[in-house]
């Protein structure tokens, strides 16, 4: 019987990890497909076709009645809203898995497996994987500052939230160590930049606008995955967007994986002339040499 997810809201984190969780769970429990029906609005105001590719067995519906007409006559688990990962599998199978950051145990290779599958579109990993190249984001530190909606809603839920002087003080350990910021907030994005313009690169400047969301989603996927490919995550105290890039990184780090290598790879032979002419015979130098494959990045055709 297959999975029904129904996400009426919430920011793109959220909804990635939810998704990505009843794909373990479907697979853990042999269901059929996870049926998604994911809502554009102000919250997230993009749908994963439009950001990612395509994950095996998690089929995206996006007209509403079509979606609850397949759920009446297909029945099977139906989930509503959103939730942390290991919570909803430690729901639904006996997993255990662990919630930490730096989870112990089997937990880590769970998130691996889900995690991995993760994939952004062509188009957006090619802007991804050019700005690694040039601004050399395996050796910075990512920040992330969380501003916005969050600041209110962490305080008033946790009491407290990671302040401008709590990552001035990161960034002024090390004076020739480099960062990569990421920030939903215009204000944060000029001050930092001004006052340690050596040490830090954005991936573009933050429009003025007046909305929840100041970057596009798009903007926000790469941010994720850069953030993802530095060397280590410092992030928001509560915030989904940090805990994700962290996982990101901490899975790429340890396994020396990246979005660069993940790439799509299509390996070209080396053709060799034939020829009846008797071969001349060849220097040591070129009888010790091994034969090999060409590994060419392949990018299919840009598609946004």
């Amino acid at each position: 019987m297959p999975v029904f997810l129904e996400i009426p809201g919430f920011g793109l984190s959220n909804r990635i990890r939810t998704v990505l969780a009843f794909d373990y769970i479907a697979k853990k429990q042999h269901r059929g497909p996870v049926y998604v029906y994911w809502l554009v609005n102000h919250m997230c105001p993009d749908h994963f076709n439009n950001l990612f590719q395509d994950i095996p067995g998690v089929i995206f519906i996006k007209d509403l009645g079509e979606f609850q007409r397949l759920r009446n006559q297909r029945g099977g688990i139906y989930y509503k809203g959103q939730a942390q990962f290991h919570g909803l599998v430690n729901r639904y199978t006996k997993a255990n898995v662990d919630g930490a950051v730096k989870p112990r145990g089997n937990s880590q290779s769970i998130y691996d497996q889900q995690y991995l599958l993760l994939k952004p579109l062509p188009a957006i990993w090619q802007d991804i994987q050019s700005f690694i190249e040039t601004n050399q984001i395996k050796n910075r530190i990512g920040l992330h500052i969380r501003r916005t909606d969050h600041v209110s809603f962490i305080k008033r839920v946790k009491g407290r939230f990671d302040n401008d002087e709590h990552f001035e003080k990161i960034i002024r350990r090390d004076p020739t160590q480099l960062f990569y910021l990421s920030t939903d907030n215009l204000d944060t994005q000029k001050k930092f930049l001004n006052k340690f313009p050596n040490q830090l690169v954005v991936y573009s400047a933050i429009p003025d606008v007046k909305s929840i969301r100041k970057t596009t989603v798009v903007h926000a996927v790469i941010d994720l995955f850069l953030l993802g490919n530095c060397k280590q995550v410092q992030g928001s105290f509560g915030s989904s967007f940090s805990e994700f890039a962290y996982r990101l990184s901490s899975i790429w780090s340890k396994s020396d994986k990246s979005i660069v290598s993940s790439v799509p790879v299509v390996s070209v032979p080396k053709t060799e002339t034939k020829t009846e002419k008797k071969p001349k015979k060849k220097s040591k130098k070129h009888k010790n040499r091994k034969k090999g494959r060409l590994s060419v990045i392949y990018f299919p055709a840009k598609k946004r």
